[in-house]
């Protein structure tokens, strides 16, 4: 009797389980279930990120002040196709090389216009354009305006404009130094780029350029004969 029922109840589950009613139901609940896991995942990046910008940026000792700028950030990602976490992580490159209250967003929004454009992730370029405006004590303004010249460089030589910012972020700051203008070592990079080094290669070959330029009266009779020629 009890093997007869459980044969009744086997085909019962059979039949359910068989039926496009419930198959439907099962793959609605396992992509609700998927689309639950996404989320919580994206949600607990963003938080991540968010957790960063705080530790780095001035001002966000307030939870007024930190909730300020987390729905900032939130409001971007409606406008912007960089996910919300890379926004974050912007904002925290910027937080690092000193920026902070109205500066954050018009930085954020030229580095998200200049990743996308340059073919980089949100992170590298936060990175790297924060660097690049430290070290060249660049404006928001002055960052845009030498962008759109690498940019023209890379469209008018055989150089992406990722390497060209890859090289500035490595050498324009000994550029400055040293008394060239950010131009000026941008050429000479792209110039070296060109020939087929490397962005971190050309970048240590202009610091030793540069070393060797500037030794001024520790210069050997041969470097000097050499720049006499």
């Amino acid at each position: 009797g009890i093997e007869g029922a459980a044969r009744d109840v086997r085909g019962a589950i059979g039949t359910v389980v068989s039926s496009a009613s419930f198959q439907a139901t099962a793959a609605a609940a396992a992509g609700l279930s998927a689309g639950l896991a996404l989320a919580a995942r994206e949600a607990m990046r963003f938080e991540s990120s968010m957790a960063d910008v705080r530790k780095v940026v001035s001002g966000l000792e307030s939870e007024t002040a930190f909730n300020q700028i987390r729905d900032e950030i939130l409001e971007m990602s409606k406008t912007m196709p960089i996910a919300v976490d890379g926004i974050a992580a912007i904002y925290a490159a910027a937080g690092q090389s000193g920026l902070a209250g109205a500066e954050l967003k018009e930085f954020a929004t030229l580095v998200g216009q200049i990743s996308i454009a340059f073919d980089m992730t949100a992170d590298e370029a936060g990175t790297a354009l924060s660097k690049i405006r430290a070290g060249l004590s660049m404006t928001t303004e002055e960052l845009r305006a030498f962008a759109g010249q690498m940019n023209y460089v890379s469209n008018n030589a055989n150089v992406t404009a990722k390497e060209l910012v890859e090289f500035m972020k490595r050498a324009g700051a000994t550029g400055k130094i040293a008394g060239f203008a950010a131009t000026e070592t941008l050429g000479l990079g792209a110039a070296m780029i060109e020939m087929g080094a490397e962005s971190d290669v050309a970048a240590t070959s202009f610091r030793n350029l540069v070393k060797a330029m500037s030794a001024g009266p520790n210069m050997t009779d041969r470097q000097i004969g050499a720049l006499n020629r």
